[in-house]
């Protein structure tokens, strides 16, 4: 298995329905409506980002635009926070697996999760507001109905490579 693919694994867990929401994300309010997930479905939250595209890691771009064209310049969802239903997904593992090799790619980056999984699921989502995952706090406010905050995001990142190398 790719890694760090362990999101797809939240499908082997032995629940009704399951809520996957990174390291970097807390909860700040109750958000029961993160785990009403309709049949084959997965809730997710839009990324802020202006395309799906500008979150692809550049040495897996030409791939992807290649086994995916124009998916690259949609919305995508962010897959630090998602639910969904594990009886509906079981084969999740093996076709990320299936659809990896399929594209051709020279490289895995740890950051392409998130457009591999836009591009396999995101016909198959319910939007959630911005409430349940507000991500890229440099770049927006927090609004006052919160109900996850995600420490993710470009500047997030910048911020902390350059702390890194300072």
């Amino acid at each position: 298995m790719l890694s760090p693919t362990y999101k797809v694994f939240a499908v082997t867990l032995p629940f009704e329905t399951v809520a996957y929401v990174d390291a970097d994300a807390i909860f700040c309010a109750p958000a029961p409506e993160l785990w009403e997930v309709e049949a084959g479905k997965w809730n997710v939250v839009q990324d802020r980002a202006a395309a799906l595209a500008r979150t692809i890691p550049t040495i897996m771009a030409a791939e992807f635009a290649r086994q995916f064209p124009g998916v690259g310049e949609k919305k995508g969802f962010n897959s630090g926070v998602f639910a969904l239903r594990p009886a509906d997904w079981r084969d999740l593992p093996e076709e990320y697996e299936r659809v990896f090799a399929a594209g051709g790619y020279r490289a895995y980056h740890p950051m392409f999760d998130q457009a591999l999984l836009n591009a396999m699921i995101q016909p198959r989502v319910r939007w959630l507001p911005f409430a349940f995952n507000v991500h890229n706090l440099f770049d927006y406010d927090i609004p006052r109905d919160a109900r996850v905050i995600h420490y993710a995001g470009g500047a997030c990142k910048a911020m902390g490579s350059a702390l890194s190398a300072a």
